[in-house]
This record gives structure tokens, C-alpha cells and sequence, in this order.
């Protein structure tokens, strides 16, 4: 619809181009906002919504005033029944509705009606109120910045209430103390010393309430929660964890895969199995692993889920159990998140990878991977793998640990009537169906979880790729392995090397020859080549056991330049046959150091 003579050409990104300059009509701000407006606010998204009134409008919460001010004045519009104003309201105990006209009046309004409504202002005023807590029981500073956040979000005008509890309630396990404090009621727990004391701060929203009064009222409703815990504690322990764990059977894990006492049963197979690659006593972690999952049917667990594990490890070092026994049942479900620490006692590092191996064989031996959700939390669990094996130290190839746990839910599943799922895909032979492909579908996925926790801990993505291509999963040699390629990025010569690699690469394509001797070589260049090749084979002879790559890959490194000589006084591809394959045997060779390391040519030489 441009006439040709309103063509303009102009300098475009890669040079000119031709242009047209169109001019369209426009639309008053105010008038675009009294028509979207409505439709942004409806839109606004939340994990779970309500309807109220006579419905129609499902929204996080009731709402009471819409306020919209351009230039000083309301723009018009409505939301279901509820019109755009330039009225709203302050604390529910401050007063009625006040009307504004601009930013400062919404502010100071807020403000004098005992609102604080600037988030990093009101987070400042919490901290601040926290120190004055802990100063005036003498305690530690206060520092939980998950529970302050979450606060944050409770309150409008915070205001520090500083409560006690009876001192004889510090006879219950401190975890179950702070878990129900923090989670149940959001206090802060106070301590003194580094131990728990019987003072907690409340960050409270009341700016008139007596804080004695509110205080005490707090109290009790801690004390209540205390006393319910410290009849279930009592109740647990006339049981022992055996004796809990019986229950098992009738908590089902996944539909098809058997109960959570199969899965039990499992975990303390894998883990014998596992111990004495992964640095444990075999019989001690299978012990770990028949009480690992015991404490959920206890009633303490029940009320309080946040001390699964915990509770289980105080009952099995209150029946006698072996430390690191002990420590493991609550041990092995470390990671809990993808930066909490890993479990570090042998014993529980065993149990955390044989669950989480049973977790990751058993879902994908059924078909159940992860697509956008992840219920199961299959990717946390092979984080929770890697982390492990690599903050612990641990070589280990992950291929055998998937091996050894699809053969043991197969056995289990041979002898058993509720695997329906397991039998279905994987079929009732001595041996699982598809293994070999189920294996390397876990290989992947796992690799998968490796190359983004590296890229967290500064790699680029092509850097792990280029290590996962050569390497079988061990996650302690693969992590050395990127650490030294990752140290490489700002060699000088590293651009050449890469150039030299793809030359090299393109050059043995294909032709297989065997290893040159010394007396075959006619050329010096080549015989300086193949003491560069010696020197690089010499830094890679133990290089498995030390895992010193750094040192490996700066000796690959320099094979740069006596192979860049050799392609510049020889053609390698000679006319006489044997001299073609004494060169290109000898750049095959160099090609099988380079592959030692790292697939150099997935490196992008940007």
C-alpha cells in the first residue's frame, strides 16, 4: 500500500535495504488502561484461587478496591463489580478508607494507617526487631533468612512480640522444637550459645495489641503443639523401629512398584551392594537401610513430616543401632535441595545414592520420566547423585549402579504380585527386558543433570559436552575433567590447538593404520611429532587413578606445535602408501591422546 516514490533505502544490520516509513494513528493512555486493565488484574496468576460473593471471578483473594491514577485522577473501569477508584485502606484496626491523588499521598496514607508497604523497608524493619530480641535475652543473633521472607510477606506493620516457653519442654528433640515453631507457627527460635533456648520472637501484626498479653497468647498455642509431641514421642518409643516400619506394607510407594516396604527392602539390598565400592561397611549400611524408611508410620512423623529421618535417627539411637547406622536414617536424604549439603558419613552416603539409584531405575523401568512436572523428583535425585559422589570423592561408573538396581527390582518384582507396572514394561524373564537401552536412558538423563550442575559452577555448555562425549558417566572424573578444560578457555594457544584438532580430525577420517615405530620415520618433523605424542601418552599413563587433567590436557596442549610443523614440511596424504601410513598412523595416535580428554572439536572456538 506504499507508493514507490515513498521507498527510501537505508543501512540495514548486513548493508542497505529498502524501507517504508508508515505512521499510524495512536490511542489515549487513559482510554487503553480503562480497557485492559480489567482483563491484567483477572489474568494475574495464582497456585490456587478462590470464588466469593455471588462468583462469576476467581482471583488469589477477595477483592476490596482497585486503584488506578493517571495525572491525578481515577481512570475509569471495573473488574466484575469492583470499580477502578483512587480510594483504599490501611490496617484493619487504623481507621476507615482514605482517597489519594498521587504516589506520595498512597504512601503517606499507607503509612499513617500503620501499612509499610515497601517491601525492602519493612524487611529492614523486621531485622532490625530480630536483634532487638536476641540483645534482650542475651541470645545469638537471629539469622533465618527463609522464615524472614516468608514474614515479610505476612505482615503489614511488624511488631516484635518476645515469648517463653516452659524450660522442661527442652527435654524434646530441639528439631521437633524449631520445626514446630517455624513451620507451624512462624516464630523465630532463640538461641543462646549456639543451643536452643525457651525464648522465641514473633514478628506480629499488630502495632496495638500488649505484647504480654499477645506473648502469652502465643504461648499457648506453642505449648499446646509441644505437649500433643511429647505424648506422641512417648508413644513411638514403645514401639521399635522394626516393629514402625511393619506398617510399611501398607503405605504404597507408586501404583505398580510395590509398597514403600519393598522399596525399603530394596535400598538396604542396593546399599550392601554399593558399600564396598563407595567406601562402606556392607553389612552396616544394609542395616541402615532395613530402618531407613521406618519413622514414616511413627506418630511423631505423622504430625510433623518435617522430621522424617530426624525422628527415625533418635529412635535408633535410643534401640542401641550403630552410629553411623543411626546417622544414616536420617542421613541418606541428604540433598535435601540443590544447594544443601550432601551426607558425608560413608554409611549415609551409601544409603542417599541407593535410594536415589532404586528411585531413578525403578521410575524409568516403568515409563515415568519427567515431562515439565516432576513429582517423582527424578532430576533432584540424580543431582542428588552427583553431588554426592563428587563433593565425597567417590569414582564410580554410574552405568554399573543403574545395572545392579534394574536387576534388583527385577528380582523383586519375579516373587511379588503388586509390580504390575515393573512386569508390564519389563516383562517376568530372569532377566529385565531392555536393560542395556534402560541403562542408557538413565546415562543420559543423569549426564543431563551433570552438565547443568557444572554449568552452574561456571562451565559452558559445549565444555561438558565435549568431556561427556569420551567419557563414561563417573561424575568425580567428568567434574576434574571440566575443571581442567574449563582452566584451558584463556590459553593463548588454544584457538590454534582447536584449529589443529579439526585438521587432525579431518585428515584420519575414516583410515585405520597401525602405530608407526621410529625406524619407519623419514622426515624430522616427524620424529619430533612423535616424541610430542610420548610426552602427551606419559602424562596420561596414570592420569585415571590421580585425576591431575590439568597436567594432561597442558601436555595435549603442546603437541600443537610439532604436529602444526609436520603438516607444513609433509603431505601426510604421500603417494608411496607406506609413507602415507606411517603419517597417518602417527596422526591417529594423536587423535586417540586427544580423545583421552575431551572431544575437543564440540568446543566452540568463539
Amino acid at each position: 500500500g506504499v507508493d514507490v516514490a515513498d521507498l527510501q533505502i537505508v543501512d540495514g544490520p548486513k548493508g542497505k535495504v529498502i524501507a517504508a516509513l508508515v505512521s499510524q494513528g495512536g490511542a489515549s493512555t487513559r482510554s487503553l488502561l480503562a480497557e485492559g486493565l480489567a482483563a491484567v488484574i483477572a489474568g494475574i496468576p495464582f497456585k490456587k484461587s478462590m470464588e466469593w460473593g455471588n462468583g462469576g471471578l476467581r482471583w488469589g483473594r477477595p477483592l476490596h478496591y482497585i486503584s488506578c491514577i493517571l495525572d491525578g485522577q481515577p481512570v475509569s473501569g471495573a473488574l466484575h463489580d469492583v470499580a477502578f477508584g483512587n480510594q483504599t485502606v490501611g490496617h484493619r484496626l487504623s481507621g476507615e478508607p482514605f482517597t489519594f491523588s498521587c504516589e506520595d499521598d498512597w504512601l503517606s496514607g499507607l503509612r499513617s494507617r500503620d501499612v509499610e508497604p515497601d517491601l525492602r523497608v519493612r524487611e529492614t524493619q523486621i531485622r532490625s526487631l530480630l536483634e532487638h530480641a536476641a540483645k534482650r535475652v542475651d541470645g545469638d543473633e537471629i539469622n533465618d533468612d527463609g522464615l524472614v521472607e516468608e514474614v515479610l510477606h505476612l505482615v503489614e506493620s511488624p511488631t516484635l512480640v518476645l515469648g517463653t516457653f516452659n524450660d522442661d519442654l527442652l527435654n524434646l528433640p530441639p528439631k521437633l522444637l524449631v520445626e514446630s515453631m517455624k513451620k507451624h507457627q512462624r516464630y523465630f527460635p532463640i538461641y543462646k550459645s549456639g543451643k536452643l533456648s525457651n525464648h522465641f520472637a514473633v514478628i506480629s501484626n499488630n502495632p496495638h495489641g500488649d505484647e504480654a498479653t499477645v506473648a502469652d497468647g502465643n504461648a499457648r498455642v506453642l505449648r499446646a503443639r509441644f505437649d500433643d509431641a511429647r505424648f506422641f514421642l512417648a508413644e513411638d518409643k514403645k514401639k521399635t523401629l522394626e516393629q514402625h516400619g511393619a506398617g510399611l506394607t501398607k503405605m504404597r510407594w507408586i501404583r505398580g512398584m510395590g509398597s514403600m516396604a519393598s522399596k525399603q527392602q530394596r535400598i538396604s539390598s542396593l546399599a550392601s551392594q554399593f558399600a564396598p565400592t563407595l567406601g562402606a561397611d556392607a553389612k552396616l549400611s544394609a542395616r541402615a537401610g532395613v530402618l531407613c524408611k521406618a519413622d514414616l508410620v511413627s506418630a511423631m512423623v505423622n504430625e510433623f513430616p518435617g522430621l522424617q529421618g530426624h525422628m527415625g535417627t533418635l529412635y535408633a539411637r535410643d534401640q542401641g543401632e550403630d552410629e553411623s547406622v543411626a546417622l544414616a536414617v536420617e542421613g541418606h536424604y541428604a540433598p535435601s535441595g540443590g544447594r544443601s549439603p550432601v551426607a558425608t558419613e560413608p554409611v549415609s552416603v551409601t544409603l542417599a545414592v541407593a535410594d536415589r539409584v532404586d528411585t531413578l531405575a525403578c521410575c524409568f523401568g516403568i515409563g515415568m520420566r519427567p515431562k515439565g512436572g516432576d513429582p517423582q523428583g527424578l532430576r533432584r535425585a540424580a543431582l542428588g547423585i552427583v553431588r554426592t559422589l563428587v563433593e565425597n570423592k567417590i569414582r564410580v561408573n554410574l552405568a554399573d549402579l543403574f545395572t545392579v538396581a534394574i536387576d534388583t527390582a527385577h528380582a523383586t518384582s519375579l516373587g511379588a504380585n503388586d509390580y504390575e507396572a515393573w512386569t508390564k514394561a519389563r516383562g517376568t524373564d530372569a532377566t529385565a527386558q531392555g536393560r542395556d537401552a534402560l541403562v542408557a536412558e538413565l546415562i543420559t538423563f543423569a549426564s543431563t543433570r551433570f552438565k547443568a550442575w557444572s554449568v552452574a559452577q561456571g562451565a559452558t555448555p559445549d565444555q561438558v559436552d565435549a568431556v561427556l562425549a569420551v567419557s563414561v558417566l563417573d561424575p568425580l572424573a567428568l567434574h576434574h575433567k571440566v575443571t581442567a578444560l574449563k582452566a584451558l578457555s584463556g590459553h593463548p594457544n588454544l584457538v590454534e590447538f582447536l584449529d589443529l584438532h579439526k585438521r587432525v580430525q579431518n585428515v584420519t577420517k575414516g583410515q585405520s593404520y597401525p602405530p608407526p615405530t621410529t625406524e619407519q620415520f623419514t622426515d624430522p618433523n616427524e620424529t619430533a611429532g612423535h616424541a610430542g605424542i610420548l610426552r602427551g601418552e606419559g602424562s596420561l599413563s596414570d592420569v585415571d587413578t590421580t585425576l591431575d587433567y590439568g597436567t594432561a590436557m597442558g601436555s595435549i596442549l603442546e603437541l600443537q606445535q610439532p604436529i602444526a610443523d609436520l603438516f607444513v614440511s609433509v603431505m601426510v596424504n604421500d603417494k608411496d602408501p607406506a609413507v602415507k601410513a606411517v603419517r597417518v598412523g602417527l596422526l591417529l595416535r594423536v587423535s586417540a591422546a586427544f580423545r583421552e580428554l575431551a572431544d575437543f572439536s564440540r568446543i566452540s572456538t568463539r
